[in-house]
């Protein structure tokens, strides 16, 4: 692995490098996950099944990054989905992550309508809610999240937490600022669109829209698919931001003296990398 080249990698340029790499495994997956969601809408009773799946497409998804920066290679569709012990641990870890800010959301939700005196805006409040949630999400991933790469490498992800701490504030701003941005532009874009767009147009976009429910199955699964892939694209920039993370805590680490071995690998210790300037 070269660190120094990593280390120096722009974190949206890793992004597209790795999803571009990739990109047979993460159709596979935005496929599936549209297949499912297409099937959910047409058979609700479906839903508890596609929970599972959609976390266990989710971690496959950030498995498929960490693995292809760490060693330079595709992840082949066979490799991303085969069911290892790495793949189970990194899906428990995965889950304590996320249902830290699912918790939050829980009692938040619970409170607001167990209210009795509302003095409030229950929109507002939802919303207040769900950015607190947010937040807890940012704070659980800047600190547990150095145990996904190292779990997908097959170290002790368990013994992160300290790796964590070394990195808290350049994984927290990141992970706020960096996934969002392109979302910002998006719909700024969009909103332009809107605004500037004739009536004629708007009618004809709401017209396709509205057709897609009597498209034939292939033509709303190619749609939902690529929205699948924008969706995983995001996602793909925050495991870039936890994967690199990992690396710069392992220097840091290394600095005061720390074993950064991990799996059989130099994370980056020499010397001669240790002046690299991180992005």
């Amino acid at each position: 692995m070269d660190f120094e080249k990593i280390n120096r990698r722009w974190i949206y340029g890793l992004t597209l490098s790795v999803f571009g790499r990739n990109l047979v495994t993460y159709i596979i997956i935005a496929a599936v996950s549209a297949l499912f969601g297409i099937g959910q809408a047409i058979l609700p009773f479906i839903g508890l099944v596609t929970w599972p799946i959609t976390i266990y497409l989710g971690v496959v998804s950030f498995m498929v990054v960490h693995k292809s920066i760490l060693t330079n290679e595709v992840i082949t569709p066979g490799e991303a989905f085969a069911i290892t012990p790495e793949l189970k641990t990194y899906f428990w870890q995965y889950i304590f992550i996320f249902g830290i800010p699912l918790f939050v959301a829980i009692i938040g939700a619970i409170l607001i309508f167990m209210a009795r005196d509302r003095e409030f805006d229950i929109d507002i409040a939802m919303w207040t809610v769900g950015g607190v949630s947010a937040l807890f999400y940012y704070i659980a991933m800047s600190l547990f999240g150095n145990s996904l790469p190292a779990t997908a490498l097959k170290a002790d992800g368990m013994m992160m937490l300290s790796r964590g701490k070394a990195t808290f504030f350049y994984s927290f701003f990141r992970l706020i600022m960096l996934p969002l941005l392109p979302v910002v532009a998006l719909l700024g874009g969009i909103f332009y669109l809107l605004t500037t767009s004739s009536e004629e147009s708007m009618v004809a976009v709401s017209d396709w829209l509205m057709s897609l429910g009597s498209e034939p199955v292939f033509s709303i699964l190619a749609f939902y698919t690529v929205l699948q892939l924008l969706v995983i694209l995001l996602n793909t920039i925050t495991a870039v931001i936890i994967t690199k993370a990992f690396l710069l805590a392992e220097v840091r680490l290394a600095l005061q003296g720390e074993v950064t071995q991990w799996a059989g690998r130099n994370f980056g210790i020499e010397a001669a990398q240790r002046g690299v300037i991180y992005k």
